[in-house]
């Protein structure tokens, strides 16, 4: 059961319609297209994977996380969440249940913002 859950993780992170949507200097965050999903009225989930550049502090080389969006309250949360070190190894999962989700308001000008606007933007 674990290799199958890990054998699962291994393919979060190569499968998919990744595209760069925003970039600084030290991370990339990148959207899957393909995985864009309406909810319900307003509400999206996407597959979100932010690349550090150098490995960060932590030993974190990249996350790939499930998010929930807002697109008229300008808001997302975290549905789950696996961080991975420099060999693509997974080093920490989350997955939550949907009362706890935590939505958090998104800041103007920066890459929450700017994710949220490019999961909006996507023809379902």
């Amino acid at each position: 059961m674990i290799i199958l859950f890990l054998l699962s993780l291994a393919g979060v992170q190569v499968a998919g319609n990744w595209t760069l949507i925003h970039e600084t200097i030290s991370s990339k965050m990148y959207l899957d297209v393909s995985s864009v999903k309406e909810v319900r009225r307003d509400i999206r989930s996407a597959w979100v994977r932010r690349q550090n550049d150098p490995v960060n502090d932590a030993g974190i080389s990249f996350e790939v996380m499930k998010m929930r969006f807002d697109c008229a309250n300008e808001e997302s949360g975290i549905m789950s969440f696996t961080y991975y070190d420099a060999n693509g190894q997974a080093i920490l999962y989350r997955d939550y249940n949907d009362d706890q989700i935590e939505m958090t308001i998104l800041v103007p000008g920066t890459s929450g913002i700017g994710t949220l606007n490019a999961v909006c933007s996507v023809t379902i």
